[in-house]
Parts: C-alpha cells; sequence; structure tokens
C-alpha cells in the first residue's frame, strides 16, 4: 500500500505512528482539499441527516 494524499494538518510520523504495519509515502504526497460549503450541507442533510455516521 501507497499513501497518496494526506489531511491538512497531518504529519506522515502520525500516520506511521498509527497504524498497525508499514506504510509507504508516495514521492509527491498530495494534501486533500477540505469540503466545500456544499459538499457539507450534502453530506449533512442529504447523506446523513439523523447524523447516525458523522
Amino acid at each position: 500500500m501507497i499513501l497518496t494524499d494526506i489531511h491538512p494538518g497531518v504529519e506522515p510520523k502520525t500516520i506511521r505512528d498509527n497504524i498497525g504495519w508499514e506504510v509507504k509515502f508516495a514521492d509527491d504526497l498530495h494534501v486533500t482539499e477540505p469540503p466545500s460549503l456544499e459538499e457539507l450541507r450534502l453530506i449533512r442533510e442529504e447523506l446523513d441527516p439523523q447524523r447516525i455516521y458523522i
């Protein structure tokens, strides 16, 4: 497995320290974009309006 993307503010060391196996990181590791307001609205109102998962 090669990790290609991480969330903003998450360090590769934190990931490595919290995974139960040896993880490889891509040479060109990307940082994910935060969700847009519309994406958040869709998740909260359309996909999980009862907030069972989030």
